[in-house]
């Protein structure tokens, strides 16, 4: 009696060619995803392909290996191990619909294979039992899938909720309305509701006035999907302080129409709060160095009338007498006159440090020509000193061009004054930086110790007695101030008895 694996045997040996062909019209006129996502080749490579499985299908019928080879494909998808393919790709339908059309082009050969009802019975009890296991098989993987995926969207939720209860930004929901339809559990602590206290609350009616417009106007771009980004906001809590906040809105829309407006913001009152203490105290500083500045000012320039006076009769005092009192008497005489110079000086230096910043419009200078006039205001001290100055052409630059004269002169000053055995070289360049002047004021003087780098640059202090180098101490103070005052900073390199060089920036 004629069984399935006759019938295979009959398919092969006779009907192979016509059965696949059979099979690839009936799969090009049902709407199989899967086909869509294979190489695109011909139609003759496609007939190829097909009769090469349908073979091997139909001989695994014949073996009676069908069934274990069609759990065999399923474990290669669950392992996602098929060739050119990812498990993705290949959904459990699509298989479902491969056996059914399998399945339909058997039935019409079966028919064409015997007219016995008895054999025809037969074969197709044992083809249903094979494609009813196949085909459970598939809805098993659908299942499989179905159950997977609810885990990952579970996951995916989980996520998702833990993230946006947690973090630290107020997020919340406004619907069409203007009301807050939804908000995480950081909103509520920073706003003080408790419990739905907060669902249907009109977001204008916790913005506070200054911020209306702020408000409206980000609300309408968002919902005319115009640019923007994160700006200042603020929102009144339950028991009325004010948050200020800083984030941005973001539009949903649906069939084209603006659905909900989404807020993401994170509480910087805190830190608003420190800027502006700051803000505060910076003024305050400001006001309090203007007053120190205009003290000192003050007190230098009151009093040089009075140390005048003491100086002119303390130096009488000593052309009168001298010499007509005792030993003692001339020496205090000299002491004194001694402490009214160094007091007058002082008290220069200071009303000369006092003036740095005081304000006066900058313009642009030509630095050639500015270092001309303090070459020429110190050609006694060059010439005395044997002295040389070499230059390099110099930038023009935007600043005070008294105060950077007097930079350069302090600078050259204190090289010639500083020498070493050797005569004085001193050597001045710049170089232009991305937004500064950098100059090198170069000596080959005494030097400094690395340890003192930084002190000479405070007011009054000296590395030296004034016997063997008169000063006050102020040079490189009002040098440093002078500087800063041009927005730059300046600082030393040395080596003690191989001459230094003095750095400073300028900003463009």
């Amino acid at each position: 009696m004629k069984d399935l694996k006759s019938f295979a045997g009959y398919l092969i040996g006779t009907q192979l060619d016509k059965f696949s062909e059979d099979m690839h019209e009936l799969m090009r006129r049902t709407d199989i995803p899967v086909l869509g996502l294979l190489p695109t080749i011909s139609e003759k490579e496609m007939r190829q392909k097909l009769l090469v499985v349908q073979e091997k299908f139909i001989k695994s019928l014949e073996d009676g290996t069908a069934l274990e080879k069609a759990q065999e494909s399923r474990r290669l998808w669950q392992e996602d191990k098929i060739p050119g393919l990812s498990r993705h790709d290949i959904k459990p339908s699509d298989l479902v619909l491969l056996y059914a059309i399998q399945k339909k082009v058997m039935w019409s050969y079966l028919k064409k294979y015997s007219q016995d009802p008895d054999e025809i019975v037969s074969i197709l009890n044992e083809l249903e039992d094979y494609y009813t296991q196949v085909q459970d098989g598939g809805v098993k993987m659908l299942f499989d899938i179905h159950r997977e995926t609810e885990a990952q969207l579970r996951e995916s939720e989980e996520r998702y909720r833990d993230l946006f209860e947690n973090t630290n930004d107020l997020i919340f929901i406004i619907d069409q309305k203007g009301a807050v339809s939804f908000v995480n559990r950081t909103w509520k602590k920073e706003m003080g509701y408790v419990s739905d206290e907060w669902i249907d609350v009109l977001v204008e009616s916790i913005v506070p006035e200054d911020y209306q417009s702020v408000y409206m106007e980000e609300i309408d771009k968002v919902q005319r999907k115009l640019p923007t980004g994160d700006f200042e906001f603020a929102l009144v809590t339950k028991n009325g302080t004010r948050l200020i906040l800083e984030g941005n809105f973001s539009c949903k829309f649906k069939d084209g129409k603006p659905d909900y407006v989404r807020g993401i913001f994170r509480n910087i009152t805190a830190r608003k709060k420190i800027e502006k203490e700051l803000q505060e105290k910076t003024k305050e500083l400001e006001r309090s160095n203007q007053e120190l500045e205009q003290f000192a000012y003050v007190a230098s320039h009151d009093l040089q009338e009075p140390l005048r006076m003491v100086n002119s009769y303390v130096q009488l005092l000593a052309s009168r007498y001298k010499d007509k009192l005792d030993k003692d008497a001339n020496e205090f005489i000299h002491f004194a006159v001694d402490g009214s110079n160094r007091m007058r000086n002082l008290i220069s230096s200071l009303l000369a440090y006092s003036r740095v910043n005081r304000v006066k419009a900058f313009d642009w200078m030509d630095l050639n020509k500015v270092l001309d006039e303090v070459l020429s205001d110190l050609s006694g001290a060059i010439s005395e000193n044997n002295a040389r100055v070499i230059r390099k052409d110099l930038p023009v630059i935007y600043g005070d061009a008294v105060l950077i004269g007097q930079l350069f002169q302090n600078l050259i000053a204190n090289a010639i004054k500083f020498r070493g055995e050797e005569a004085p070289m001193i050597s001045i360049t710049s170089q232009r930086n991305k937004g500064e002047d950098l100059f090198e004021v170069k000596d080959n003087g005494i030097g400094i110790k690395e340890e003192y780098s930084e002190k000479i640059f405070t007011i009054f202090q000296r590395l030296h007695s004034a016997e063997k180098y008169p000063g006050t101490g102020i040079g490189l103070a009002i040098c440093k101030k002078i500087v800063e005052r041009h927005g730059g900073k300046i600082w030393v390199k040395s080596r003690l008895g191989k001459g230094t060089s003095f750095y400073f920036t300028i900003r463009q």
